[in-house]
């Protein structure tokens, strides 16, 4: 746990403490201490504040994201859920941004999310930003979409493009069960929980640059 606030690492360890399987290896109350500290310690996740008085979060997740590799797995948390906060994270290699006014509920999905392999948003957080006329995706999204494979993006142009779901796996040339995985996993990638979330989205994602015909297999 690395957060310059005793008190939230206190409020931090509470809820884990009162869930099974989960052990805090170690605290640090800024980000300078934090490269050192995973080295030695070896954990599998760090809880990650952003905003700190010497070295903040987003550069501290850079380095242990160029010193670590893909094995370590970041959640961030901050008091602030602003857009481009969250993308930076993201872009930094973060693979959760959680509210800290949400955590007494999140904090144990948000680790579950993260150690799975998925990407974790608190819900506060929209994906969708309502403009004059249409939903359309801020960056934070953007970052998500860059982490998808050819064909997950390829998923989310064709229903984004209005196909239904059987459409879209005859298209895909997938079975029923290779389909329903397929949108289970994007989903993930999206941190999005709901079929309804993703037809939402899928639109103004599938219109980002990021998905373009060159990434077709």
């Amino acid at each position: 746990m690395v957060d310059d606030s005793a008190a939230v690492r206190g409020g931090y360890r509470s809820v884990l403490d009162r869930t099974p399987g989960h052990e805090i290896v170690g605290e640090a109350e800024d980000g300078d201490e934090v490269v050192t500290l995973v080295e030695r310690l070896r954990p599998d996740l760090v809880l990650m504040d952003v905003e700190m008085r010497r070295v903040g979060g987003l550069r501290a997740t850079r380095l242990l994201t160029e010193s670590s590799g893909a094995h370590l797995r970041v959640l961030m948390s901050s008091l602030h859920g602003d857009d481009h906060l969250v993308a930076e994270a993201l872009r930094a290699g973060a693979r959760g941004y959680l509210l800290k006014s949400a955590a007494v509920a999140e904090l144990i999905p948000a680790i579950g999310a993260v150690m799975k392999g998925q990407f974790y948003l608190s819900r506060a957080i929209g994906l969708l930003h309502r403009g004059a006329r249409a939903f359309h995706a801020p960056r934070a999204a953007v970052e998500l979409m860059r982490r998808l494979t050819p064909l997950e993006g390829r998923l989310v142009r064709l229903i984004g493009g209005g196909r239904s779901d059987q459409e879209t796996s005859m298209e895909l040339g997938l079975s029923a069960v290779s389909f329903t995985s397929l949108m289970s996993r994007v989903m993930a990638q999206l941190a999005l929980e709901t079929r309804e979330e993703f037809a939402m989205i899928a639109e103004p994602l599938s219109a980002m640059q990021g998905i373009s015909e060159a990434q077709e297999i």
